[in-house]
């Protein structure tokens, strides 16, 4: 998949280019799940640095949020990680629908009752020299209280240079508790990965 121009250029800018592809070409060449990892970073990073460009609040959740956690601390555990194929984000649709079309994201369908949000999860997929990337779009979060957590969540998101582009995520207590509530053996896996590189978390 081709890495996005607007991207590129904001490497370039910071002179990280060189360390971004140099990392990219490592996931793609690790194995074909590395290579859906490598293109979903740069997919979450070009859309982070869209949405940072027009001051629309979000929040980069899932899989990713952990990934770039543990970017913070080791480097080498960020590219081993399983990886995903899935950009998850909290953002009010109607701010976002300009960003994601302009990177190519088509809206797909609408999937209710997806745990983890009240009212669903809107999906967009990319597709580009027969590859793709998907996006599922939260407008809502919810807690084990069952309320709804979005304003909290985008209130509080911490910010985290990711190759000198900033990317939204939650913080890592706030990432832990979504973690638990949703309890797959992927998300048991997170949760021991983020308390070994922050073991001083409460949650």
């Amino acid at each position: 998949m081709r890495i996005p121009v607007s991207l590129v250029r904001e490497l370039q800018r910071h002179k990280q280019i060189d360390g971004f592809t140099n990392d990219y070409d490592a996931l793609c060449t690790r194995d074909a799940n590395g290579k859906s990892y490598a293109n979903t970073i740069a997919g979450c990073m070009d859309i982070a640095y869209s949405l940072n460009e027009l001051d629309i609040p979000y929040c980069i959740i899932g899989g990713l949020a952990v990934a770039f956690h543990v970017h913070q601390t080791n480097h080498k555990e960020f590219l081993d990680w399983r990886g995903t194929q899935d950009i998850d984000i909290l953002v009010n649709k109607k701010s976002a629908e300009c960003v994601l079309k302009s990177a190519g994201y088509e809206f797909r369908h609408f999937l209710p009752n997806m745990p983890g949000s009240l009212n669903g999860v809107y999906e967009y997929a990319k597709d580009e020299n027969g590859e793709s990337l998907s996006l599922g779009l939260r407008e809502t979060v919810h807690d084990r209280h069952n309320s709804d957590i979005a304003k909290k969540l985008l209130r509080s998101a911490t910010s985290i240079d990711l190759y000198s582009v900033p990317v939204r995520v939650p913080m890592i207590r706030d990432l832990v508790a979504m973690k638990r509530h949703a309890n797959r053996p992927k998300d048991r896996s997170d949760i021991k990965l983020l308390k070994t590189f922050y073991p001083g978390v409460k949650v």
